[in-house]
């Protein structure tokens, strides 16, 4: 088989009229678009064979934007024919190719959509700036390529593969989150489904981690709407949706953990010689968790809740709340929050301080919907939250020193590694020791 990717330069600048089309440079989005466009083709092998780029100003700019670390520069090439918008151009420079697997394109539309056209059954309808396409063609010579013969692997467009560019023209709030939540929790639920639904491309392709963050957040936010909805009154089937929704959130917490905790300890991993060994589970999660949200028990799970918040049975319940009903609950929650946490002392395990943890986040996530006029509150529950959080994440972090240092056994250059994971727990250890004396010192929430 052989590759042919595809991509088209980023955003282009209109500002200065006086300039010819093949001197137009990148304006800022385009730049914005450079460095997730250069993760994703370096991910997918786009950069691994034969670069070929127009020598139009845009598209050698995004070049270099994607080929910055490249050792192998004898490998591209800026062709001053590649300046097209005909695709007979671009085959007839495919067909002078000699033996090569992968073959990457820099160029413009329309003659890249054109080309896709050509060899795809059923090509896309657009190709945006900064987007990248992945055609599979069949291992042929380039001067053979046949009519729709090619089969399209992938299609990435900007707001696939970076959160700062999906959400630029995105409003991430709920539209009446202004209001009171009791009068719009139908709407709420409906705005945070439809930000789940559409944030689901950008966790699987798994380019940017913010995706994944951004997700689990609109995810637990349902669950903590659901769940007031559901200890106030009685809806069918929302118990166990709520349940459905724990199920999926727990579904990505193994990936986020270790984004995180490679996040943190990056420099330190590398050192000890354990990074890869991390990178490779968090590529084995990264695989699982898309199989987790393309299978079909996801789908059908997802399509359940959006029938029942949408339901005519859902909004007539529902409008039986008033601001007092959620307010009485949030401050149920701050009560057992307190309670709880008088509970902690030294010898309490790190599952009580965890517990904790997920209680302080369902009240954050209800004081922001709710909108109460609690600021003072609201930074009490932001600074315990960050303290329970960190705990939780170097409780996390031993989890995992503890697992690579087991699964490695007698680990290879014995001293260096060895000594490096050892001390790195340690410091760990020590953190985490500091960290519950300051959560036991300081654990009550006033409302």
């Amino acid at each position: 088989m052989t590759d042919l990717f595809l991509i088209r330069h980023g955003k282009s600048s209109w500002a200065d009229e006086s300039l010819r089309d093949q001197a137009r440079p990148l304006n800022a989005r385009g730049q914005q678009q450079l460095p997730a466009l250069a993760r994703a083709a370096r991910q997918l092998g786009a950069l691994d064979g034969l670069i070929l780029s127009s020598n139009a100003q845009r598209a050698t700019q995004t070049l270099a934007g994607i080929t910055a670390d490249r050792c192998q520069q004898d490998r591209i090439f800026t062709e001053p024919g590649l300046y097209t918008f005909d695709y007979r151009v671009l085959l007839k420079t495919l067909s002078t190719v000699d033996d090569e697997s992968t073959v990457t394109i820099v160029g413009h539309n329309p003659a890249l959509l054109d080309l896709a056209s050509h060899l795809l059954d059923y090509p896309p309808d657009s190709f945006p700036t900064g987007s990248l396409m992945h055609i599979r063609l069949p291992a042929r010579p380039w001067n053979k390529l046949k009519k729709h013969s090619g089969q399209l692997r992938t299609l990435l467009t900007p707001r696939d593969i970076s959160f700062q560019l999906f959400i630029r023209k995105r409003d991430m709030n709920s539209p009446d989150s202004a209001e009171p939540l009791a009068g719009h929790i139908p709407d709420a639920l409906l705005h945070q489904y439809r930000l789940m639904r559409d944030l689901e491309n950008g966790v699987i392709y798994g380019f940017d981690e913010e995706f994944l963050h951004q997700y689990r957040i609109a995810l637990r936010r349902s669950r903590a709407i659901a769940e007031t909805v559901a200890g106030l009154i009685e809806v069918r089937h929302l118990h166990k949706a709520i349940k459905t929704l724990g199920r999926h959130a727990r579904a990505t917490s193994a990936l986020r953990d270790l984004h995180v905790f490679i996040a943190a300890r990056e420099e330190d991993l590398r050192a000890a010689g354990a990074l890869p060994f991390f990178q490779s589970l968090a590529h084995s999660q990264q695989q699982q968790l898309r199989e987790h949200l393309q299978s079909g028990n996801y789908q059908r799970d997802m399509d359940r809740w959006l029938r029942l918040i949408t339901s005519s049975s859902f909004r007539k319940h529902t409008l039986n709340l008033k601001p007092k009903d959620i307010r009485h609950t949030l401050e149920s929650r701050i009560s057992r929050y307190n309670q709880w946490a008088a509970k902690l002392n030294e010898q309490s395990p790190d599952e009580d301080i965890h517990a904790l943890r997920k209680l302080l986040k369902r009240i954050r996530y209800l004081m922001e919907l709710q909108k109460p006029d609690r600021n003072k509150v609201m930074k009490k529950v932001k600074k315990r939250q960050s303290w329970l959080g960190n705990f939780q994440d170097l409780h996390v972090h031993l989890e995992l020193l503890y697992r690579f240092r087991e699964d490695k056994g007698t680990l290879t250059q014995h001293d260096e590694t060895e000594d490096a994971i050892n001390t790195l727990i340690e410091s760990v250890e020590q953190d985490k020791a500091g960290l519950r004396d300051q959560i036991l010192s300081h654990h009550r929430l006033m409302l």
